[in-house]
């Protein structure tokens, strides 16, 4: 089966796209590529600057991975994801990031009020992203250019992202669209939020992957594991009101780690986002994954 929004080759029982995560089947068509500051893995909705999981299966067509991902059916979103260390529920300057799941429940001041304390830049495809400030927003844009495609310009950048943890956040409708702070204002509604951050990591592992995700976003459960080369993890998460999509990928020794949270009550394809969770949740022994976390 032929993904209509990338065009990549799946397996005929794919519930979504391995490469682009786009739903197949009787699923809801996607909208065309939205924000998305590079390649990126399984991802029903858009990307945020950051979100270059696997870029082989991108750029390839169906490698491993690609299938792999598309056979545990990571519900996922792509773009820029990124990760801090400190997370408050508001969000706001400084090096600190917005709660993800506040993000897409919150009232439309609400988040308005926090995306407005936030730095906007715009990833390499126009799309409209969120950072902590002036600095780490020209980080990620710099980061959105080099990650899989530069490897002397990644070398040169890993200090900075030791120091930083450079995150980036979009905000994306139902219809695939990023919002800023006005379109809320104006009534938009996020669906869903993607946020992303770049780590330099020593051979992590699924929990420490874990670990930073709770730093960005609530959850109840949570299923992660990683490829036999450890290069990929893919997993979810999710409560009563979102489901949680995660994937981490690294290059040249930098992990960009990628957070989409899902609103289920403004997503059309809201029942296979939650077949897709219960599926790898109760069934995460036959994903052919390692070092699987499961709580």
């Amino acid at each position: 089966m032929f993904c209509p929004k990338c065009g990549t080759q799946n397996p005929e029982n794919a519930t979504f796209c391995g490469a682009c995560g786009t739903p197949l089947g009787n699923a809801p068509k996607a909208q065309p590529q939205q924000p998305a500051t590079a390649t990126q893995a399984s991802s029903p909705l858009p990307a945020v600057p950051g979100a270059h999981a696997d870029a082989a299966a991108v750029k390839g067509g169906v490698s491993n991975k690609a299938v792999l991902i598309g056979l545990i059916a990571v519900a996922a979103v792509v773009v820029i994801a990124v990760i801090v260390g400190v997370v408050t529920c508001s969000g706001g300057g400084g090096g600190k990031a917005p709660n993800l799941n506040g993000l897409v429940t919150d009232k439309a001041e609400q988040v308005a009020g926090t995306l407005e304390k936030l730095s906007k830049g715009k990833t390499q495809k126009g799309d409209t992203f969120f950072s902590a400030n002036d600095e780490m927003r020209d980080l990620i844009k710099k980061l959105d250019k080099a990650f899989d495609n530069d490897k002397k310009d990644m070398k040169d950048l890993k200090e900075s992202v030791q120091k930083t943890n450079p995150w980036a956040v979009i905000v994306v409708d139902d219809e695939n669209k990023t919002l800023t702070a006005n379109d809320v204002k104006d009534g938009e509604d996020p669906s869903m939020v993607s946020y992303d951050t770049f780590r330099v990591l020593e051979k992590p592992k699924s929990e420490d992957i874990a670990k930073i995700v709770s730093e960005v976003c609530n959850y109840d459960k949570i299923v992660i594991g990683y490829n036999d080369d450890g290069e990929l993890f893919t997993g979810m998460a999710r409560n009563n009101d979102e489901v949680i999509r995660i994937t981490a990928n690294e290059y040249e020794g930098v992990y960009e780690i990628s957070v989409g949270c899902y609103r289920l009550d403004e997503l059309k394809s809201s029942d296979a986002f939650e077949d897709s969770f219960d599926n790898l949740y109760d069934n995460y022994e036959d994903k052919n994954l390692e070092d699987i976390y499961r709580k």
